[in-house]
């Protein structure tokens, strides 16, 4: 069960650190998938060899070790991940190049996802649907309360 968090977590990291920055090129995907294996290989590994720790059952350290497994993973994808600059993400963090709001709008419009405006426009799109709904329903339920 641990591990399974452990591979949903690394799964999250890997998607989190192409959002925030998100100039890579179509080779980066394939990349970060070999390096979610290799890291997860790790992890496994690791995870075993401190499984027969009498510590290690404890919430608190497991707690502590997923934290410390995901930071690492971060940076490791970081530092690997190539980018349309040539410069490496974890080159700009180390430079003090943090990523902005509208590059993390952007890697999420890459996923699909967009933008608060647009969150915001679909919203009113969907209660102008669900009204439209509403009447209708109230209308059938009248035509049939009538009969």
């Amino acid at each position: 069960m641990i591990i399974l968090r452990r591979a949903i977590l690394l799964a999250l990291v890997c998607v989190a650190v192409p959002v925030c920055f998100p100039d890579f090129p179509f080779s980066a995907g394939p990349m970060i998938f070999g390096l979610y294996i290799a890291i997860l290989l790790g992890i496994v590994f690791v995870s075993a060899i401190l499984s027969v720790l009498p510590f290690a059952k404890s919430k608190i350290i497991n707690a502590f070790m997923d934290i410390v497994f995901m930071i690492i993973a971060a940076i490791i994808i970081m530092m690997f991940m190539p980018q349309y600059d040539g410069v490496h993400p974890w080159t700009k963090v180390k430079q003090g190049r943090y990523p902005t709001k509208a590059q993390v709008y952007r890697g999420l419009s890459r996923l699909g996802i967009g933008s608060p405006q647009e969150w915001k426009d679909d919203f009113k799109d969907n209660v102008g649907t669900i009204k439209q709904g509403v009447k209708k329903a109230e209308n059938v339920v009248v035509k049939e309360h009538k009969q």
